[in-house]
């Protein structure tokens, strides 16, 4: 009985580790690609930021005044939507961290 069972694990321990190394890679590939995303939104947001001032700039320019808080309380009111506080400077210091991990990898 004993000299059974020690031939299956012998049997089995190549399927067993090929099954536990294609599961690590699968999860490998699903957090790299996480990350990828989480990066590509933080320059969505760097991007939407500097849309923002150029159109604060573009108002001022036209003699008017910055409406930005106006603006911004009117889609918290009207779409329930909130700001995290996130900063430009966070955002690029976030996405150069991002950058210099992909780039190590």
């Amino acid at each position: 009985m004993k000299e059974i069972l020690i031939e299956v694990l012998k049997v089995s321990a190549p399927i067993i580790a090929a099954f536990v190394g294609g599961v690590f890679m699968l999860l490998l590939h699903r957090h790299q690609k996480m990350r990828l995303m989480l990066l590509n939104a933080y320059q969505d947001i760097q991007f939407l930021q500097a849309v923002e001032n150029v159109h604060v700039e573009m108002n001022i320019g036209r003699g008017g005044k910055s409406n930005k808080v106006f603006v911004r309380n009117l889609v918290r009111k009207e779409k329930g939507l909130n700001l995290s506080g996130i900063r430009p400077s966070q955002v690029e210091r976030r996405i150069e961290q991002f950058q210099r991990r992909f780039t190590l990898m």
